[in-house]
This record gives C-alpha cells, structure tokens and sequence, in this order.
C-alpha cells in the first residue's frame, strides 16, 4: 500500500504534482490578464517590461540569471537576452563620444557589440569562424555573414535596381536599416531585448511548401506545431506580426541578436562547448535518446505527420508499420517535436535553440555557386542532424527561394 506506482505515496505526490502545476497555470492566466492592463510599460527585477507584457513571477522564471520570462494577454511567452550596459558588457566608449543617431552612433553601437560577441564569458573565443572588422563572420573569399538588407536575388544596396523588393528578406532597403538601427539603439539603451521563449509555432501541422503563409501568425506558446515550409521573407512577414503591442517591434532576429543569445548563455554559466561544439544533450538532434514529458511530435517519414504522445500506450507509438519512439531509448528516427515538448531541450527558459528547427534570422549571406545566390542565413539545430554538426551557434545559407520541413523561425522583441 505504500511503495508501488500505485501506492499511496506515489499518488499522494502526483497529487501535489497536479496543485503545483494547477498553481502554475492559474498564475500564467493572472499575468495575462495583468498584460492586458499593462499599458504604459513597468520594471520588474531591474528589467523594462513593455506595454502590453508582464512578467510571469512564476518560481524558476522570474530573474535574469534564470531566464526571466514575460507574456501577452494571449499567453505568447518571451525571454530575456541581457546584454549589459552598466561597464560589464560591450564597451560602448564611442558611442557615449558620437552624436545620438547618427551613422557613427549606430556604426559605434554594432562594433561594440560585435566585439562582445566574438568572447565568451571566460574571454575565450565564442564566435566559431571569428569576425573580421566589417562585422562578417567567417569571410573567406567565397561567402560571409553580416546583417545588411538583400533583394530577392540576393543583390546588396549598391548591387540593387530595386530597393523596395521584399522578397530577399522580407523588408524593402530602408525598412530593413530603419528597422536595425531600431534594434541597436533599443539594445544599447534598454540593455537587452526579449527572444520567443519557444519556436514560432501555430495550432495546425503545415503539410508543404505550398501551404499558404498569409493567415499565418507566430505563437510563441508550448506545444505548437512548429511553422515550417516558410521562406526567408515569409517568415520575416510573419514574425512581424508577432506582437499587438505598439510598444515593442517584433522580427526575425539579426545576426548580432543570436550571437548576443550565445553570448548571454555564456555569462549564465553555460560551457561554451555545449554553445560552439556539441549541443546534443540539450536539443533534439537525430538518434538521441531524450525524455518526451508532453506534446506532440511527429515522425520524419512522413515528415507531416504527427502523434499525440500523451495518447500513447506503454510509452510507445508506432507510425506506419515499424517506425516507434520509446521514453528514454535511443532511436534511428528523426522526430520533430512540437515546440517546448521537451524540458532537457531548454537553456534558461529558452526552448530548442539547439535543435529542432533551424530557425530564418535577417542576416545575409554572401556565398554563391553556379551563378545562383544563396544570401538567406539561418541557425540553430536540427532534429535530422546531430549535436556536433549543428550546434546552437551553427549558421548556413540558402537561396530566397528554399523552405522546407526543416527551417522556423522565432519572434525577437525590441
């Protein structure tokens, strides 16, 4: 009567597992309805919460160095990126020297971040392929990663006959720059900006390429399926459209962004080989065993289809004759699971940044083969690959015209 699965003491503590749980979710309902009447911004723990958020206050979400967490009235959830002003960050000397929002002002800004960003907390070096001065990582003299604006043929500014083309990025030539100085000055003043807690995700599985994306808008919210077969500028479109706050601007995030969110897991204490080398033991890579403790996922082949695990029998499901997953064993299978389906697969609250999706950012990406361009940049892991391949840092291009099962997004705010 007191030891077993079924004992007494087994169900006494699944019972409290339930209260604290029940506990949880009544106070993310509260803090949407406390978003909803959040209309001139707070601090919250030294952080500007913007109009239209609030902080979750939930144990284990509440503080920077934990991951500090806020959301809408609609449940969307958003994470911290620290990135200090206060002398323990990037050394913003020349920017505190130039004019307030002139070129060098900005040009000052995205140097010192730059630089920030090519050590880790330990000042070893954290950007993989190092940086050159222009701000392009890994140039060689076949291709490179900066944050400037490109049109759908891949072409830069000067290059370009028609600068209010989105179909490179997803932005015309001047929304594109307007939109990054925002970005910079918004990091710069606010010391951080704020990342999806999880992968852009929607409530129906997307089947192909040839899905409409026009309806589509990016949920950051547990247990979604994650939006695939989006192009780069789609996915921009979308994100955009993220936030139904005035206050904040929401995007794909810029190159600089996710490597300030490397940069970040470093000051946090996360070992720089688990960011640059080998992320497998926290994202959902091909063949590695991982606790499945909720949601759904789906099985690689098929690619669009999908099982509810919390149905399953036995801890197992079976897909189209032999294709299974078992709790806790290693498997062959590639599977993409719903997003936050996996508490190991998270950093301070951030969900599947290793792993999973790749995910579409604004960088661009200045490689080409056989006359073709390939200037549309993506990071992260991926659930068909493994940890050693694609770590969290990993960064690849493709051409404007690519989406597959395989690229998402995620939601910055600033």
């Amino acid at each position: 009567m007191l030891s077993g699965d079924n004992s007494i003491l087994s169900r006494a503590g699944q019972a409290r597992d339930k209260t604290e749980e029940s506990s949880r979710e009544e106070q993310r309902r509260l803090t949407m309805l406390e978003a909803a009447s959040n209309v001139n911004g707070e601090d919250y723990n030294g952080v500007k919460i913007p109009a239209g958020y609030a902080a979750t206050k939930i144990e284990g979400e509440s503080t920077v160095d934990e991951g500090l967490v806020i959301t809408d009235s609609e449940g969307n959830e958003y994470v911290w990126i620290e990135v200090p002003n206060d002398g323990t960050g990037p050394v913003y000397t020349e920017v505190a020297s130039a004019e307030e929002n002139s070129d060098d002002y900005y040009r000052a800004i995205a140097t010192a971040l730059r630089t920030y960003c090519t050590k880790d907390a330990s000042d070893g070096d954290l950007i993989k392929d190092g940086t050159t001065s222009d701000g392009t990582y890994g140039k060689t003299s076949t291709y490179g990663y900066t944050d400037v604006w490109y049109d759908g043929t891949g072409k830069l500014e000067g290059e370009s006959s028609n600068k209010e083309d989105k179909n490179g990025c997803g932005l015309t030539c001047n929304e594109y720059k307007e939109l990054y100085k925002k970005m910079l000055k918004s990091v710069y003043t606010n010391g951080g900006f704020w990342i999806g807690r999880y992968e852009a995700g929607t409530t129906s599985p997307r089947g192909n390429k040839n899905d409409p994306t026009e309806a589509l808008k990016a949920e950051s919210k547990q247990d979604l399926y994650p939006i695939n077969y989006v192009k780069c500028f789609q996915a921009q479109t979308i994100a955009s459209k993220a936030s139904s706050s005035a206050s904040v601007n929401s995007s794909l995030m810029f190159g600089i962004q996710w490597d300030l969110v490397l940069r970040f897991l470093s000051n946090k204490g996360v070992e720089t080989n688990f960011l640059n080398d080998n992320s497998e033991t926290w994202g959902n890579y091909y063949n590695q065993p991982f606790e499945i403790n909720r949601g759904k996922y789906s099985v690689a082949s098929p690619w669009n289809v999908y099982i509810d695990y919390t149905q399953a029998t036995e801890n197992k499901v079976t897909v189209e004759g032999n294709v299974s997953r078992k709790i806790g064993t290693t498997s062959t299978d590639k599977i993409l699971l719903t997003t936050g389906a996996s508490d190991t697969n998270s950093k301070k609250n951030i969900y599947d940044l290793a792993g999973n999706m790749w995910e579409w950012t604004l960088e661009h990406a200045t490689y080409s083969y056989n006359g073709t361009s390939f200037p549309c940049a993506y990071r992260g892991g991926l659930f068909g690959g493994s940890g050693d391949v694609y770590p969290a840092s990993f960064r690849f291009y493709f051409p404007t015209s690519n989406s597959n099962y395989g690229i998402g997004l995620r939601v910055s705010l600033y």
